[in-house]
Order: structure tokens, then C-alpha cells, then sequence
């Protein structure tokens, strides 16, 4: 499969262009943001908080103009690790403008009692929001050597 890397830009609205150009010349069917806390916007904001409004907004308007998928990858904060429970909607970190904005969020989350040293280890994706399905989760088995995900039968 043709993959584009590009690591030189750093704002969304840079990213936008560029993949508006990429489109225009059927060379782009899905973009993936690693990750939202590295992004920047030209708009000039008070604190990060918004700034992070600014790049989900931008990421959603991208999603729709183009009619493409984007997946953003978002850190979270550290409270579920502190209280030992699986991700919620509410650790998203710096914004709610992420939990708003996005059509789907999903969590990989690795069960607390996991040996994470072994070759493999199942792992539990949270479909935390899905705006025109069910939310839920479905186990997963990890293979760490090759990075690799398969569903685990029955699930």
C-alpha cells in the first residue's frame, strides 16, 4: 500500500492544505494525526486548551470537506492509572473539545493483572463513543514481535 509519512509540518492548518492537495489528486483515502498534543493552529490562543479546540475543529472540518476518515491519536491524563480502571470519555487529555468533536473514540487498554513481558496479551478496545452505533468493547490479542492485532474467538 502507498504510505505518505510527512513529520515536517506542525500546524493543522498546515496539514489541511496539504492534504487538500493530496486529495485533489486522488492520492489521499485517510490521514492519521500522531498525536494531537504535538499539533499547533496559526490562530493565536490564550491557553492550550483552546488551542486543542482549534486542531480538533480543524480535524472534523478536514473529515467532512474532504469526506475522509482522520484519526487522531490523544494522550490521557493519569487518572484512570492512579485509580486503576479502565479509560474514560473524561481522561481525554487538555480538551472535552476532543470527546465533542470526534465521531468515534476508542481506548486501547491493557487489563491491570496483564504480563505485558509475554509475546503476547489481550487487549481490551473501549468503543467509548460511536455517534451512529453502540459503544461497547471487543478483546483483542496483541502480538508484540510483528505488532500485530487479531480478534480472539467467541468474542
Amino acid at each position: 500500500m502507498p504510505i505518505e509519512i510527512n513529520d515536517t509540518i506542525s500546524t493543522i492548518q498546515e496539514i489541511r492544505a496539504y492534504v487538500q492537495k493530496l486529495k485533489n489528486k486522488g492520492l489521499v483515502d485517510i490521514v492519521f494525526i500522531d498525536y494531537l498534543g504535538l499539533l499547533k493552529t496559526m490562530k493565536q490562543c490564550k491557553d492550550r486548551r483552546l488551542e486543542i479546540e482549534d486542531v480538533t475543529r480543524h480535524c472534523k472540518e478536514i473529515s467532512l470537506e474532504l469526506d475522509i476518515p482522520v484519526v487522531a491519536l490523544s494522550q490521557l491524563n493519569r487518572g484512570n492509572e492512579r485509580d486503576s480502571r479502565e479509560p474514560r470519555l473524561m481522561d481525554l487529555r487538555e480538551s472535552g473539545s476532543i470527546e465533542q468533536d470526534a465521531d468515534n473514540v476508542l481506548f486501547l487498554h491493557v487489563p491491570k493483572d496483564t504480563d505485558q513481558s509475554q509475546d503476547s496479551f489481550d487487549i481490551k478496545v473501549i468503543v467509548a463513543k460511536q455517534r451512529n452505533g453502540p459503544t461497547g468493547y471487543i478483546m483483542l490479542k496483541y502480538f508484540r514481535n510483528t505488532f500485530r492485532f487479531y480478534g480472539i474467538k467467541g468474542e
